[in-house]
């Protein structure tokens, strides 16, 4: 809702918040990632988008595991995974955005600027038609500046009422999670328990390794993230948080471009890279 685009890391936001209320644990094996389910997702309460995501990641019943590894077949899943959130993503934004007409005339007007540019210049070496430089110029600028915008994820909707009141709450969280200002500023030791619940949202906001840095600039180590196994006991001793938290991100995109690789050299047009991506915090307990 803040740019009115997907969060590039909306698979491990939301990952992290199935986490958070109980239904995975997320651990560290080498340069791999181990997802298992920890709670039956049938019994919890999940939205349908939710439940895709898990299946497609073969995440359907308690014990199941995904390994998260540099391999086409992981890579594969991912794809699938992060297309299902992606398609929640978009129902759930429905009652929060609507189609810009200015945006979708400005498209028009773009592609119309572009065609007249290349007829412009047609006739002009073809049909010995001579047209003023300054009207070559000025569609020609028009069309670039046109596509540019045209090709904004933002310019194809507008926020509802609804939507700008949750752009401004959901930048106003952004804000405090990410800046430590005296008006945001909270007593980090008394609040360890808001690391953990929080941090889906930070990662989908993109500013996780800020919210961690909140805490630091206080001298309070980031808590331990129960879901997350292995930090604070073990992995995170000697680590900052940023490190536990870009690699699990780095097996994530590592996961993608296996899988995105053949699809580009095969010609098949599919295919991905990034990493993980947005839809995570909030809702419902497992």
């Amino acid at each position: 809702m803040l740019d009115e685009k997907a969060s590039d890391d909306e698979l491990q936001a939301t990952l992290f918040d199935l986490g958070d209320r109980g239904g995975l644990r997320i651990s560290p094996s080498g340069p791999d990632w181990h997802v298992e389910v920890v709670a039956d997702p049938q019994a919890a309460g999940l939205e349908s988008w939710e439940l895709s995501m898990l299946n497609h990641l073969g995440l359907s019943a308690v014990g199941s595991v995904f390994l998260v590894a540099k391999s086409v077949g992981a890579g594969k899943r991912i794809h699938s995974a992060k297309e299902a959130l992606g398609s929640g993503a978009r129902a759930a934004a429905r009652p929060y955005l609507q189609p810009s007409v200015l945006g979708a005339l400005m498209r028009v007007l773009a592609w119309l600027a572009f065609a007249g540019t290349v007829a412009m210049a047609g006739f002009s070496l073809f049909g010995g038609v001579e047209f003023p430089m300054a009207l070559i110029v000025g569609v020609m600028a028009f069309a670039v500046c046109g596509s540019l915008n045209a090709t904004d994820a933002g310019a194809s909707s507008k926020r509802t009422d609804a939507g700008r009141d949750v752009w401004s709450r959901a930048g106003g969280f952004a804000r405090f999670l990410s800046t430590d200002s005296s008006e945001s500023r909270f007593d980090a030791a008394a609040h360890l328990d808001w690391f953990p619940h929080y941090l889906p949202w930070a990662v989908a906001l993109g500013v996780s390794d800020e919210w961690a840095k909140r805490y630091e600039a206080q001298g309070v180590a980031p808590p331990e993230v129960g879901y997350l196994y292995g930090w604070g006991a073990g992995y995170g001793y000697g680590h900052r948080f940023s490190d536990f938290n870009s690699s699990f991100n780095s097996a994530i995109s590592s996961a993608s471009a296996a899988y995105a690789a053949p699809q580009s050299s095969s010609g098949a047009g599919g295919g991905f890279s990034g990493g993980s991506g947005g839809g995570g915090g909030g809702g419902g307990s497992w």
